[in-house]
């Protein structure tokens, strides 16, 4: 249990220009019903008045629990895990990155179900938001349930996928001890390199009410700082999770036997397949819309077509009259 001064969760919240976003998640975190809490925002080499003055919009919503963190010059995601991370005391870690929310209830159900279990790592039910921003607005297109058929989790299946998105996730800090930090030097997918090693000596538990607890925002439709790195069109993502494949089975190869790199590159070809289906999946729903928008405008094409031939109609009626009418006189 932590001390009295002591908050029992640390809320770490990375954030660089997306003030949309970071209101959003401000909102998200201090309206939980569990407050014991501190949370620390950690503003990556973005504009550091327009984060001061958008928290000071707050205050009368924090209530003293917001602690501000500024980078001058950007040091990648992973750094900005682990900065805040050290630079308070608390007894788990939850990462809500700016972009994404949480349900009132979760850091309560997610303590509670840790203190009940004594797991050292919980991941909450989760849904996918589909999103767009345009003319500073944040518009909801669709939403689905984020792996659902997931309710147990294995150290395999993680090879595969990471089911263990940032937003969902929370964790005992004790569990630094053994797995260490998050790896500055991997610019991307960082999070899913940390619960490989977290899941090396750790189980983790689901934590679902029947409702959602996290939401994981992306924006396919958005590109550059408003964007998601999954949707990046440079393939970053893909790039990344090559070179960490390519480490581990390295290291596979150094210890003369079968680990960590055969297995991640196992899932690597797994998930290359998944990708390959999601984006038929993807074309395929393109082509429907299209289909569906061209049906809808012939069928109005016909409507027209048939008023202007009713109309025509009627004036032929009505000049047929007229002639038969001067012919009669």
């Amino acid at each position: 249990m932590s001390s009295m001064n002591t908050p029992r969760v640390a809320v770490i919240t990375r954030t660089k220009d997306r003030l949309i976003l970071l209101e959003r998640s401000i909102k998200s975190v201090h309206q939980q019903t569990f407050t014991d809490f501190i949370h620390v925002i950690y503003n990556d080499g973005g504009d550091k008045k327009a984060v001061e003055e958008l928290v000071a919009k707050y205050e009368h919503l924090t209530n003293g629990r917001v602690k501000l963190m500024y980078n001058k010059e950007s040091r990648g995601p992973d750094a900005a895990f682990n900065v805040p991370i050290k630079s308070v005391d608390s007894e788990f870690i939850a990462i809500h990155d700016d972009d994404d929310s949480w349900h009132p209830r979760f850091l309560e159900l997610m303590v509670a179900h840790l203190d009940k279990t004594k797991v050292k790592g919980v991941i909450a039910r989760t849904d996918r938001i589909y999103e767009s921003i345009s003319n500073n607005a944040i518009r909801i297109q669709d939403r689905d349930q984020y792996m659902p058929h997931l309710s147990h989790f294995s150290l395999y299946d993680l090879f595969a996928e990471n089911f263990a998105v940032p937003i969902s996730f929370m964790y005992a800090r004790e569990v630094f001890k053994k797995v260490g930090y998050y790896d500055e030097a991997i610019r991307v997918s960082g999070d899913w390199e940390f619960v490989l090693r977290f899941m090396r000596f750790y189980d983790i538990e689901k934590v679902d009410p029947g409702y959602p607890l996290a939401f994981y925002h992306v924006r396919p439709s958005n590109s550059g700082i408003l964007g998601n790195s999954i949707y990046d069109p440079s393939k970053s993502h893909v790039q990344y999770h090559t070179k960490l494949a390519n480490r581990f089975l390295r290291e596979d190869l150094e210890k003369g036997s079968l680990g960590y790199g055969y297995l991640f590159n196992v899932g690597n070809a797994e998930r290359a397949r998944g990708w390959e289906l999601e984006e038929m999946q993807r074309r395929i729903h393109e082509l429907s819309d299209k289909i569906d928008s061209q049906a809808q405008l012939i069928a109005s094409s016909k409507l027209s077509l048939r008023g202007v031939k009713r109309a025509a109609k009627e004036k032929l009626k009505n000049t047929a009259r007229k002639v038969k009418a001067k012919i009669r006189r």
